[in-house]
């Protein structure tokens, strides 16, 4: 996956998350209860329902670590008994798939998953499945299809959580395709969409998607504002993910706004985020980014008359 790829990888979110009725494991994107369960992971994998293992590939989702959740997702496939619970795994694995770029396996097990919602007559998780499609489009750099493909989509799903993940797929598809008001609109629609029905999980990714958006019509200083909130929230909720994905974005605007100190610091915890989630491609990406960064910032250094070591 090229550096363009791994840009848009963080930005187009997945849907349909699969839900799951287990008495003893609720796990939610908080921090505490994702710790809760991954702390406990051999009780779960000793005992290997597909409630436990589902409730494991969940937590380690919301973590950040989608190498250990496709993990489950893709023992969930092969073990589980009933339709819906194939379709969930399925959905579950492509959720984690996008996230480590693995775009045409995503998109296979879509319609797969999807196959199963049209016999199940499903309309909430069939709308899921066309959204995720158009979410990996978006990665994929085909922004227009990305944008026709969520907004049908929308017909479909009722889950609030899933129409959110949709408007800011259809705002990052505006950015790509350079249109600032629109991109801005639907970002805005997504995070008044977060706030309404209490959707404190995706407030702060869609907090770091409206600071790329500024970033990229070269608002940076209202860029930082928003990037610095989700980041931050991204952190206290325990998802290393999107805490680093925010300290990267913070890093390249603190870094065009002439603040080399603040831009090394945060790519150093992007850096650091990254090796804690096996993430070698984005932290080669970040690697290179500090080097630009401590370029820059020994240039500033010299400039004052401070010595460059």
């Amino acid at each position: 996956m090229d550096r363009k790829t791994v840009v848009a990888a963080i930005l187009f979110l997945i849907l349909f998350i699969p839900s799951f009725a287990s008495a003893e494991c609720q796990v939610k994107p908080e921090k505490e209860s994702i710790n809760s369960v991954i702390n406990n992971k051999n009780k779960f994998e000793e005992r290997g329902t597909y409630d436990d293992l589902m409730c494991l590939a969940k937590a380690y989702f919301y973590s950040g670590n989608f190498k250990e959740s496709d993990r489950y997702y893709s023992i969930l496939i092969k073990t589980a008994k009933t339709d819906r619970g194939i379709s969930a795994a399925l959905s579950g694995s492509a959720t984690s798939k996008k996230y480590l770029g693995q775009s045409e396996e995503a998109i296979a097990l879509l319609k797969r998953s999807l196959e199963i919602e049209v016999k199940l007559n499903d309309r909430q998780a069939q709308g899921a499945a066309l959204a995720n499609m158009a979410s990996i489009y978006g990665d994929m750099g085909k922004s227009e299809e990305s944008i026709n493909k969520s907004l049908e989509s929308i017909k479909f799903l009722s889950n609030q959580h899933d129409i959110s993940a949709t408007l800011n797929n259809v705002a990052m598809g505006y950015r790509d395709m350079n249109n600032e008001n629109d991109s801005l609109k639907y970002i805005n629609m997504a995070i008044a969409n977060d706030r309404k029905y209490s959707l404190n999980d995706y407030l702060p990714i869609h907090k770091i998607n409206k600071g790329v958006i500024l970033g990229t019509f070269n608002k940076t200083r209202l860029a930082i504002v928003e990037l610095t909130e989700g980041t931050s929230l991204a952190k206290e909720q325990g998802n290393l993910f999107w805490e680093m994905n925010g300290n990267y974005r913070l890093a390249m605007s603190h870094h065009r706004n002439g603040n080399q100190k603040e831009a090394a610091l945060c790519i150093s915890n992007a850096i650091n985020l990254s090796k804690q989630l096996q993430l070698p491609g984005r932290q080669k990406n970040f690697e290179d980014a500090e080097k630009i960064i401590l370029r820059a910032k020994r240039a500033r250094m010299s400039i004052k008359g401070v010595r460059d070591e």
